[in-house]
């Protein structure tokens, strides 16, 4: 692992700390209205069934779904 890479993890690592100690306020991540799941399948080189077993969602909304029930969307919005 790079010194960068490890610098990048420590400092994430310390930002957690730092909120769960209540001495710093977490951020805030937007979520779009709608998030390209098929997009995001195809970049991150996944299939329908891969991606559903990756994110623990039914293979059917691993498609082109916008919305998908029962997950927290805020993961995907990460990819996005």
């Amino acid at each position: 692992m790079s010194k960068k890479v490890f610098d990048q993890i420590a400092e994430g690592l310390n930002e957690a700390l730092a909120v769960a100690r209540d001495e710093a306020e977490p951020y805030k991540l937007h979520v779009p209205a709608e998030i390209d799941v098929k997009a995001i399948r195809v970049r991150t080189g996944l299939t329908q069934k891969d991606f559903a077993s990756t994110f623990g969602v039914h293979s059917g909304e691993a498609t082109t779904s916008p919305r998908l029930s029962g997950f927290d969307v805020r993961h995907l919005a990460l990819l996005s």
